[in-house]
Order: C-alpha cells, then sequence, then structure tokens
C-alpha cells in the first residue's frame, strides 16, 4: 500500500504489532490507533521509522504508561499533531521527549493521564519537557492538577513556546469544597512569561476568587477562558498586566456583583461574556473605561435594571429580570 494516505486502526485490540508493520508507507499522511490497547513500546521500539510523510498521530485511549520516545522520531519531519490522551502517563521529562527537540507541533495532547498528578515529582531533575520546542496548542486537561503543580508546571516549562494552552478539568479553586485546596495567585502562571501563550483555558474548575495581579506576567495573551469555575469574587487588579487581552470568558461562574475596579487593566478587550452567573448589581462605571470593548453579553443572570450599560455595538440581556429601561 505504497500510496495509502491515512490509515484508521482505532478501536482494534492489537495483541501483538510486527516491528515492520508500518514500514514501506512513504505517503502515509495520518496513522489513527486510538483505543488499541498498546503498550509503552509502540513509542520506545521505533515502530513509527521511515514514515517521512506522518503528520497525524493518534494514541489516545491506550495503556500507554511512559513517554520515552525511540529516537526515531527525531526523522519524523512533518510530524505536527499527537494525541496521547486518555492513556496512564504519569511524568513527561526532558529526556522523554528528547527526539522532538527542535520541531514545531501544532498539537499535543497530554489530557486525562494523571500526570504529576499521583508522583512525588523532582523538577530540579525533570527539567523542561519541551525545551526547544515550539507547541500550537499544548492541552494538559484532566490531569487533576492543583495551585502547585500548575505553579510547579509553568516554572519547569520556562521558556517553551506554546501559543494555547489548554488546562480545563483541574482542580485549582477553593470552590473545590475543601479549605487547603488555594486558589491561583500571582505566582501560578509566572513561568508562563516567556512562553508567548496567546490563549489561556482554565474553564471547568473550582476557581473561587481571581486574586490579585493573577495574570501579571501574561502580557501577549488574547484569550483568556475562566468559564464554568466557582468565581465569586474579582480582586482589584486581578486582571492587571493582560495589555494584549481581547476576549474574555467567565460565564456560567457564580459572580454576584460587578464593581468600577473589576476589569482595570484590560485596555484591548473586545468581548466580554457573562452570561449564566447570578449578577443583580453592577455599578456605573464597571465598563466606562474599556475603550476597545464592542460586545458585552449579560444574558441570563439577574439584573432589573440596566443604567450601567456603556455605549457599545452588542449588548445581550436576555434572561435577565428587566423591569424598565432607560
Amino acid at each position: 500500500l505504497p500510496h495509502l494516505r491515512i490509515l484508521d486502526l482505532g478501536k482494534s485490540q492489537i495483541d501483538f504489532l510486527h516491528p515492520d508493520a508500518f514500514q514501506k508507507l512513504p505517503h502515509l499522511f495520518e496513522l489513527r490507533l486510538f483505543y488499541c490497547g498498546l503498550s509503552s513500546a509502540v513509542l520506545k521500539d521505533g515502530y513509527f521509522r521511515n514514515l517521512g510523510s506522518l503528520t497525524r498521530l493518534d494514541l489516545s485511549k491506550n495503556q500507554i504508561q511512559s513517554l520515552y520516545l525511540h529516537r526515531s522520531f527525531r526523522e519524523l519531519n512533518s510530524l505536527k499533531s499527537i494525541d496521547l490522551s486518555l492513556n496512564q502517563i504519569t511524568t513527561v521529562c526532558e529526556h522523554d521527549l528528547k527526539p522532538l527537540q527542535g520541531k514545531t507541533l501544532s498539537f499535543l495532547s497530554l489530557a486525562d493521564n494523571t500526570l504529576y498528578s499521583r508522583v512525588s515529582m523532582d523538577w530540579g531533575k525533570c527539567l523542561n519537557p519541551f525545551r526547544n520546542m515550539v507547541l500550537g496548542t499544548l492541552d494538559v486537561s484532566g490531569n487533576g492538577w492543583a495551585v502547585d503543580i500548575t505553579r510547579n508546571f509553568s516554572n519547569a516549562i520556562n521558556g517553551s513556546q506554546i501559543f494555547s494552552l489548554v488546562l480545563t478539568h483541574h482542580v485549582m479553586g477553593s470552590g473545590f469544597g475543601f479549605n487547603n485546596i488555594k486558589d491561583p495567585d500571582q505566582h501560578t502562571f509566572v513561568g508562563l512569561a516567556g512562553s508567548s501563550v496567546i490563549r489561556l483555558d482554565l474553564s471547568h474548575g473550582f476557581i473561587f476568587s481571581l486574586n490579585f495581579q493573577l495574570f501579571e506576567t501574561l502580557k501577549e495573551l488574547k484569550v483568556l477562558s475562566l468559564a464554568y469555575n466557582k468565581i465569586n469574587k474579582i480582586a482589584d487588579k486581578a486582571f492587571y498586566g493582560l495589555d494584549n487581552l481581547q476576549v474574555l470568558n467567565i460565564s456560567h461562574n457564580l459572580l454576584g456583583e460587578l464593581y468600577n475596579s473589576n476589569f482595570y487593566g484590560l485596555p484591548k478587550v473586545a468581548y466580554i461574556d457573562l452570561q449564566k452567573n447570578h449578577i443583580g448589581i453592577i455599578q456605573d462605571k464597571t465598563f466606562r473605561f474599556l475603550e476597545k470593548l464592542n460586545t458585552l453579553d449579560l444574558r441570563d443572570n439577574a439584573l432589573k435594571t440596566i443604567s450601567f450599560l456603556p455605549s457599545i455595538p452588542n449588548i445581550f440581556l436576555s434572561g435577565n429580570k428587566l423591569a424598565t429601561l432607560p
């Protein structure tokens, strides 16, 4: 099959994989091996050598426990997307991904692996797993990360270029129901300062309070999602430093009131999504200084008056308790 472009073997229980199973496939573009019962051997034993056209590799939903990559990964110059989600990978360190150094990947998923969360980590020895790599999107969702792991991971990958960081379904935040579970603070994401992060997704968690200068070092961030948390409080200057942020999503949270100081430090924000909170009171100047604001979504809240409204092109207010219009 020398002209094969896409090979889908997903949901096949592969009990034996010949070392040359994928040889003589010079034009193979996409290889789907999800949910095949594969072990770590599929990565460390050189099964993907000589696949010069391979661009997408899906190894999700297997039984991979170690990410030690065979040296032949260095020769996969077309490789752009690797999905390793829903495996059993507990750690990934610099030596594991060494064959990928120097590469640019558009997508790498390590989601839903209990990554770093059930082992004692020596970050000084682990070092930066993404050293000398450029990642379009890195997905580390669903790994059970609280604030400490998130901070240590951010510090470890300091300097690696990651344009979109997806960290959904985390356990950061005191809204988790335990007093010893902390909300992220100004030190949590400081390690990302040199990573050129443009999009950060922290949705589906338990963040209760957006603390002082929480995102201060993320100067290049343009899109921030905090949807589906338990946010009830926005501290003064919580968004300070987000000089380039354009889209802010805080929908599906527990905000009851908005104050004049809540959105200080967002000179370029154009879209704010606040739908499905419990907002009943908004101070008059809350949005007035946001000169670039184009769209404000306040649907499904508890507003009775709209005297606070700024002069902007698009405002969504359906599902509130409005009795009078100004």
